[in-house]
């Protein structure tokens, strides 16, 4: 199977040499938002957002879609603040990236593929991270023991058929 692993730094954080960036042709698009790093921000998401596009429609021009799991997950949340300020907002989750409350280390993510059971729909599931691991390695068809002693679990039947997480 394929595992394609694409790491986008575009809305992660700025530095200290400047802002996050985005491509000018986005960020005209949000001009009325009126605060110059919300828009950015913005912008920033867009490019993303036509990035992921791109590669869905290869999987889709090469037929390979039938066979395939997206999986879009955050590491962790904005960082409305400070020197290294995205502009993002963690509300209303309390906190922020670098803290232990629920807006720095609780995030969205969507699975989408023909592999779902239960197809959209919003679960409420927790997860870690940890269980990435296990669970893809599981769906590609691999048997998890042989990934040794790990953290995570397999939470690909709760995913798949909104059950009780394992």
């Amino acid at each position: 199977p394929l595992f394609l692993y694409l790491s986008h730094l575009a809305v992660h954080a700025g530095t200290q040499y400047g802002p996050i960036q985005a491509p000018k042709e986005n960020l005209r698009k949000f001009d009325y938002i009126g605060v110059k790093n919300r828009s950015l921000y913005a912008g920033a998401v867009d490019a993303l957002d036509q990035s992921v596009g791109i590669v869905f429609q290869a999987l889709e021009k090469k037929d390979m879609l039938q066979n395939t799991m997206l999986v879009f997950i955050s590491d962790n949340g904005a960082i409305p603040w400070g020197e290294w300020s995205n502009a993002g907002s963690n509300w209303p989750l309390r906190g922020a990236k670098f803290t232990l409350w629920e807006g720095g280390v609780r995030v969205p993510a969507f699975v989408w593929g023909p592999l779902l059971r239960k197809p959209q729909r919003v679960s409420n599931q927790l997860m870690h991270v940890s269980d990435w691991v296990p669970t893809l390695y599981s769906l590609a068809g691999g048997n998890i023991a042989d990934l040794g002693v790990i953290d995570g679990l397999n939470m690909w039947q709760a995913l798949s058929r909104n059950l009780p997480s394992p």
